[in-house]
């Protein structure tokens, strides 16, 4: 008759679901210290994208091979904020999608607002940065569970 497997192995399975979910969403993007620049928001700038969605402007700035792990669009003030319903109506055309001078045209009225973009990435020149703190956190984790493996069968044989 076969036994069913220790209940430690579910524990196990779920602290390993929890680090592979953690470490890329939470712990990856703040390891070592991110670079941010505000990229002015016009015309003929970085290029732009808008993602309908959210209702968010996502600048791509000129840093090759940068990872962007955030951004926000701040208004004249500093504060963020998400970008102004009247962009929406600027860009609204009743024969489809907005022609690149009506694009160039709400971009400028919004630089003319003051709104900019700040850009939270982690450079190219972090790459190796990143790949050795994150295989030292791994390399951290195994040792703790080899040292609580040790001490759970040491305290189960006695």
């Amino acid at each position: 008759m076969l036994k069913p497997p220790p209940a430690g192995r579910d524990a196990v399975s779920g602290v390993y679901a929890a680090v592979q979910i953690s470490v890329p969403l939470w712990i990856r993007p703040h390891l070592p210290a991110t670079d941010r620049t505000t990229v002015p928001i016009e015309p003929g700038g970085a290029p732009i994208s808008i993602q309908e969605g959210t209702k968010q402007i996502v600048t791509h700035p000129e840093v090759p091979g940068a990872w962007v792990t955030s951004q926000q669009t701040p208004h004249a003030a500093g504060q963020p904020v998400p970008v102004p319903s009247s962009f929406a109506d600027c860009l609204h055309t009743e024969s489809g999608p907005p022609t690149l001078q009506q694009f160039d045209r709400c971009i400028a009225d919004l630089g003319d607002l003051g709104y900019k973009q700040q850009v939270t990435y982690q450079p190219a020149g972090n790459f190796w940065a990143l790949q050795w703190a994150e295989t030292g956190l791994y390399l951290g984790l195994a040792l703790a569970l080899t040292g609580f493996c040790a001490w759970w069968i040491r305290r189960r044989l006695t």
